[in-house]
Order: C-alpha cells, then sequence, then structure tokens
C-alpha cells in the first residue's frame, strides 16, 4: 500500500480488481487525513520511504495466515503506533481476501496477487 503524494497520478489498477481499488481508496483517504490531522505537509521528509516490501501469492483464502504473518514482521519493529499498526493490518488483510473473493473469483488459482507496502517517515 502506498501513500501517493498530491500532484503525482497514481498507477491504475486493473480492470477486475473493483473491490481491492475501494479497499486501496478507502486506505489512501485514511493515510491522507491522518497526515493532514497531524500536519505532515510541512514537513519535508514526510515522502521519504523508511522500507517498501512486496509479496507475491497466489489466489487462495488459506494464504492469509501467511499474508497477516508478512505484515507483521515488516511492521513489528518500525516505531509505528499500536492502533496504526492494527489498521495497517486490517487494511492488508481486507484488501487480499477482497481480490482473491471478488477480483479473481473465476481465475486459476495460480494467478497472482501482489502486496505492496511502503512506509514513510513521519515527521
Amino acid at each position: 500500500m502506498k501513500y501517493f503524494h498530491p500532484g503525482i497520478i497514481p498507477p491504475q489498477p486493473p480492470p477486475q480488481s473493483g473491490y481491492f481499488k475501494r479497499v486501496l481508496d478507502w486506505w489512501n483517504a485514511f493515510i491522507l487525513e491522518w497526515k493532514k490531522q497531524r500536519n505532515y505537509q510541512s514537513c519535508q521528509t514526510y515522502n521519504q520511504p523508511i522500507k517498501t516490501i512486496h509479496l507475491q501469492l497466489n489466489t487462495d483464502l488459506k494464504s492469509v495466515v501467511q499474508v497477516l504473518w508478512w505484515v507483521e514482521q515488516f511492521l513489528e519493529y518500525l516505531p509505528i503506533p499500536e492502533a496504526v499498526l492494527q489498521q495497517c493490518k486490517l487494511a492488508t488483510i481486507e484488501g487480499f481476501t477482497n481480490a482473491v473473493r471478488h477480483a479473481h473469483k473465476n481465475l486459476p488459482f495460480e494467478t497472482p496477487i501482489g502486496l505492496e507496502i511502503t512506509v514513510f517517515r513521519a515527521c
């Protein structure tokens, strides 16, 4: 999941990812509002990523355990408030399960689902 800086047009998702796109849109709006409330726009380093990770899985709901483990391992040692950490886990799991159930509903098991998380510096 990414936060896109205003003025930069994010890449367009594939047409079959309507539900997943809605989750990402909600997540991006949440992050934008969260940063506005903390006046991140005045910070010079807010848009510098600390770390980005990627995960690719087959279209299988059983992989949600691996997704949760992946998120926890990545975010556990970063300076992220617990409430935000829990919301990140929820959004990632929701996005993955929605992609499996809806966007990939009639696609073969081998169809990959790509996940990406980027953490940015806080001011």
